[in-house]
């Protein structure tokens, strides 16, 4: 996620999280090896969405560096992560 992601995902994330028929949002991170101060903005903005229409807020597949960006920025406790058994198909270097 860097600075080209969020006009994209604004614009399709002003609908979507709104949808009755949603309880929660997952997001597949699977191909996502990096997460900038933008990413992080849009990804609380989003919580901050779905919290307020009763939703959850799922990442799967976080990559290893881009879960430390969120720990480090002290927002990974918004977010369910799912943790697959065999761990991430992504190598973290």
């Amino acid at each position: 996620m860097n600075w080209t992601w969020p006009p994209r995902l604004r614009c399709w994330g002003s609908c979507w999280p709104c949808s009755p028929c949603l309880a929660r949002v997952e997001l597949d991170l699977a191909e996502v090896t990096f997460c900038g101060s933008s990413g992080v903005r849009l990804l609380t903005q989003l919580h901050a969405d779905c919290k307020r229409k009763g939703k959850t807020v799922v990442i799967t597949h976080c990559h290893p560096r881009v879960l430390r960006v969120l720990e480090l920025s002290g927002v990974v406790g918004l977010f369910s992560l799912v943790v697959t058994p065999e761990g991430p198909d992504i190598p973290s270097d």
